[in-house]
């Protein structure tokens, strides 16, 4: 370079913008990756939108800090700056950090996989810096760089970038958030280190006739001020209002039915479990619809079923909830008097809409309907209000022609009952009774600690029956101890068949009724069992609820003290919506306590949930006992979880539903391909 004409300027750094710029950067990286990291949680976006949204976050995130960076670096000549250039540096990073977002999303990962992906995102931030700097321009200065010091940089960010993607998804892992922040800090060095050790290699001269400038300066750095200020403001935007409708559809979709649009079995389930109190319960059952789908298609069908919906919809009474809890079938929940009387009128000029949407005559079809009602004399549990309309439509004598019939007590309860009694035999002996399993997970270890053995009935005529409908049936009329003895035969078979599959759980636990704890028969028919399948006792927990304990203490006391001399694993279920918790978990001798999911429901956004549930926890960890929490439905509650206490087992829908024993060793080899992957990628990726 000319030194007569040209003299060297060197460039001031402002420690504090530079800091900035880094903590910028971070902050964006880490909204991205947090963002994209979707799998396991249910959500109303595709994962590829979580994908392009947290890309555009990411890349906000380098150019704010490349904007803020030139901020940093004191040169003070006047500078221009080209505003269509600088907006379209954006683009590169956009694309390479989809790209890098969703490979690191993919199960399978290898080391070349995890390098491209460095590659990737480093190309995306040095393209974006080089256009970025192009679009400034300094008045009567020249700039040389010094290729070396790039390339230096180019390989130092990879390396980073590389330790970054390594520990982008670690959706297993005990600490996501924390490996989430280690990777948005390594990203934001691996951007800091390509602009920083940039500028160290330009060096800029300056005509030596020309006077520096500093007001004209500041008013450009004003001015990427306020862009810069625009797009911290809109990154920000971008996470929490998508975070929020993410979540706000996600609960919306869980509890709503895709044809319809009502409030779905799983709504109406979850109102069963709060024992709120109401005044009628009804029960509309479309008959011979299904013969539409198999005539014609299954659009007319749906066609059909949204056509009675909207006449359901069109004048539905006050105080009236509607819900669609199978295929065809849906209820009424009527929370006072006035909401009763206005349905019945209702009720009786909706069966006849529906009768002229049933009936199709130039193909032949005459659907049939009626809908079953139960009035309580005065208010009572949703439960039990809906288990009398079932009564009343599983009926014998209840016709389904577009009529409303009325349960009565003598009469409906009566025969229902009896003909469950009288089928329970036999639903054992033609497996309409069966045995599902829901796994635990050991969240600390990674693996599948045991599952829960919990009963279904496919009655060969009624369809499949809630267990709220049939237990509490089976319990009152003293069958329950029958069909334990059923369950523990059945468990320990399919469990002994497990022993020589090494993805398959080897511990099993079943409910028993508490007034069969103490009986000899169930001490007999566990040892007898245990023999039988060359089983050992530690692979039996037995599970006995808190509410239904027998009335006598210190029987269950040396009931519990003789099952664990022999070797079983005892646990109060439902812990904390008894009466007695404190005293049984001081006088009974558990191995396990697991927690009432009502207490799971509302974290973490309850305060006051937060703290009984930490409470609890704490005091069986006090107490050495082992930790179950079931419930477990999405992401947040696990992470919550997570953060609280180790050595914590979950149980709940987040992992899975129940499973049959075949449905349940698929699950278990895909768990544990997820868990190895993740294991592995420990060592050198994801």
């Amino acid at each position: 370079m000319d030194s007569e004409k040209y003299v060297m300027i060197e460039p001031q750094f402002n420690v504090p913008m530079i800091l900035l710029a880094v903590i910028v950067c971070c902050l964006a990286s880490y909204a991205a990756i947090h963002l994209t990291n979707r799998k396991g949680q249910t959500g109303f976006l595709h994962e590829k939108a979580w994908h392009m949204m947290g890309a555009i976050i990411m890349s906000l995130g380098i150019w704010s800090m490349h904007y803020i960076g030139m901020m940093s670096v004191e040169i003070r000549h006047k500078m221009d700056i080209n505003m269509l250039t600088t907006m379209m540096s954006i683009i590169p990073p956009i694309i390479t950090s989809y790209i890098v977002f969703y490979i690191a999303s993919q199960h399978r990962r290898t080391k070349g996989a995890v390098l491209l992906s460095s590659m990737l995102m480093v190309l995306g931030i040095v393209t974006m810096h080089y256009i970025g700097m192009s679009a400034m321009h300094y008045h009567h200065m020249k700039i040389t760089y010094d290729f070396t010091v790039i390339f230096v940089s180019i390989v130092l960010a990879i390396i980073i970038c590389y330790q970054a993607i390594v520990r982008m998804f670690k959706q297993t892992s005990t600490y996501v958030y924390v490996h989430e922040l280690m990777a948005a800090i390594l990203f934001a060095f691996a951007t800091a280190v390509i602009h920083y050790l940039g500028i160290w290699s330009m060096d800029f001269y300056l005509e030596r006739s020309v006077l520096v400038s500093q007001m004209q300066q500041a008013t450009t750095m004003n001015e990427i001020s306020l862009g810069l200020f625009v797009c911290i403001v809109l990154f920000t935007v971008i996470f929490i209002g998508s975070r929020i409708i993410d979540g706000y559809a996600g609960r919306r979709m869980k509890t709503l039915d895709s044809l319809t649009q009502l409030p779905n079995r799983y709504a109406f389930t979850t109102r069963l479990q709060n024992d709120e109190y109401v005044k009628s319960v009804a029960l509309l059952t479309l008959c011979d619809i299904q013969t539409v789908h198999h005539e014609f298609s299954f659009i007319e069908e749906d066609e059909m079923i949204r056509m009675i919906v909207s006449e359901l919809q069109h004048g539905r009474p006050m105080f009236t909830e509607l819900y669609r809890v199978r295929d065809f079938s849906f209820v009424f929940i009527m929370k006072d008097a006035q909401a009763v009387n206005d349905s019945l009128s209702y009720f009786d000029k909706k069966l006849a809409r529906i009768k002229s949407i049933l009936t199709i005559e130039e193909h032949g079809f005459a659907g049939n309907a009626g809908i079953c009602i139960d009035i309580a004399t005065d208010l009572a549990t949703i439960q039990e209000i809906y288990m009398n309309t079932l009564t009343t439509e599983q009926h014998p004598t209840t016709e389904f022609k577009f009529a409303i019939t009325q349960y009565k007590e003598g009469y409906h309860a009566k025969s229902f009952r009896e003909q469950l009694l009288q089928q329970v035999s036999q639903a054992m002996n033609n497996n309409e009774l069966f045995v599902v399993y829901q796994p635990k997970v050991d969240l600390d270890r990674e693996e599948i600690h045991s599952v829960e053995a919990l009963i279904r009935w496919n009655h060969k005529e009624l369809g499949f029956l809630s267990p709220a409908v049939f237990l509490p049936i089976l319990e009152a009329n003293n069958r329950m101890n029958e069909v334990t003895n059923w369950i523990i035969q059945k468990v320990c078979k399919e469990l002994a068949s497990w022993g020589h599959m090494e993805h398959m759980p080897q511990r099993v636990a079943i409910n028993i009724p508490g007034p069969y704890l103490a009986s000899p028969i169930l001490k007999a028919q566990l040892l007898q069992c245990v023999e039988q399948y060359q089983l050992i006792p530690e692979q039996i927990e037995l599970e006995i609820t808190e509410t239904s304990f027998v009335s006598s203490i210190e029987e269950a006391k040396l009931a519990i003290d003789d099952l664990r001399a022999h070797g079983f694993h005892i646990a109060i279920d439902d812990f904390g919506i008894g009466a007695s918790s404190l005293a049984y978990l001081k006088d009974l001798k558990f191995t396990t306590l697991k927690v009432d999911r009502s207490f799971v429901q509302h974290i973490p956004y309850s305060a006051t949930d937060n703290s009984i549930l930490q409470s609890i926890i704490s005091l069986a960890q006090s107490l050495h006992l082992q930790i179950v929490i079931e419930g477990v439905e999405d992401a947040q509650q696990l992470a919550y979880l997570q953060s609280i206490a180790k050595e914590l087992i979950i149980q709940g829908f987040y992992f899975t539903k129940p499973l049959t024993s075949d449905e349940l060793a698929r699950w278990c080899i895909q768990y544990k391909k997820r868990t190895k992957s993740s294991a592995s990628s420990d060592q050198y990726h994801i």
